[in-house]
């Protein structure tokens, strides 16, 4: 599997897009860090801890031990590494890009009040997904169920998830008029606190969805893999689930609630969700590898 990963087309190009974006996102970020030395490495030290955290949650969620099978993870690596330097360098300027189009045909304030809930998953859902798919093309001979484009997808917006955290308070601390030091510190607590439920959990979805398209479904108790109409409308679903959830915590709702509350409202929402999402698949995997176990031999 490993030479033929080498010598594949789509891992050569994977693999030139991250250095590339490695280097330009570098380059940005070093711009405003070497100003803010201290409070850049410590906005960047708490994002990558929080990075860590979330990094064991997601494998404590591994409850087939994928991550003791051969190649697993190699395949979550280079999730991580696309999701943490391809995605975020294109949003970036894809965002821009997008912003200044939007605001030219649409109403400035319904677009100042809506723009980053209705806009924004969809421009961060659809690279990620890409990535993510990406990744799962890669590695198409080894993804036999959806729960391993699932972990895929999860580690390509884990990657994300840090790397943007780390541009956020990089920035917010240089541009803060009181203290770049809190300023980023701040942001950067706030980003990862808020975390549990955010682009990993998003593009995790996202992932099981792009699998169903692929063909690769869990099947009914009875074995039979799901017609190909419904096995569609189950991909739709779940990416509509991941678009939903990113776009109901950007968005300007609050329910008639205090902000705190509000927050404590989506978080809770998005959580619900995810569960319900976690626990439909983990039953299914679970049932998939009883059926894959061979069949205990009874002594006489």
């Amino acid at each position: 599997m490993i030479s033929t990963v080498k010598n594949s087309a789509l891992a050569w190009t994977l693999a030139v897009l991250s250095v590339t974006a490695a280097v330009v996102l570098l380059m940005r970020l070093l711009h405003t860090a070497v100003e803010i030395p201290v409070a850049a490495a410590a906005s960047t030290g708490i994002s990558l801890g929080f990075g860590l955290l979330f990094l064991c949650v997601i494998v404590a969620l591994d409850r087939t031990k994928l991550h003791r099978v051969a190649g697993t993870k190699t395949m979550w690596a280079w999730a991580v590494v696309a999701g943490g330097l391809i995605g975020p360098l294109i949003a970036i300027y894809s965002n821009d890009k997008f912003d200044f189009e939007i605001i030219r045909v649409s109403d400035p304030e319904t677009y100042r009040a809506w723009g980053d809930a209705v806009y924004g998953p969809l421009v961060e859902e659809w690279i990620k997904g890409v990535l993510a798919l990406a990744v799962i093309l890669l590695f198409r001979e080894r993804i036999v169920r959806p729960t391993q484009a699932f972990f895929i997808g999860a580690f390509t917006g884990l990657g994300f998830q840090v790397t943007e955290d780390i541009w956020y308070a990089i920035t917010s601390a240089y541009v803060d008029v009181n203290s770049d030091l809190s300023g980023g510190v701040a942001l950067s607590l706030v980003r990862g606190l808020f975390g549990l439920i955010s682009h990993w959990t998003y593009t995790g979805v996202v992932a099981v969805g792009l699998a169903y398209l692929l063909g690769v479904t869990f099947h009914s108790a009875n074995g039979a893999p799901p017609r190909r109409g419904r096995a569609i409308v189950r991909a739709i679903g779940l990416c509509a689930l991941a678009y939903l959830t990113h776009g109901l915590w950007n968005s300007p709702l609050t329910f008639g609630l205090p902000a705190v509350a509000t927050t404590a409202a989506k978080l809770t929402i998005s959580l619900t969700a995810f569960v319900i999402f976690y626990v439909w698949l983990m039953r299914h995997e679970k049932r998939t590898v009883a059926y894959a176990q061979p069949p205990k031999v009874t002594e006489a």
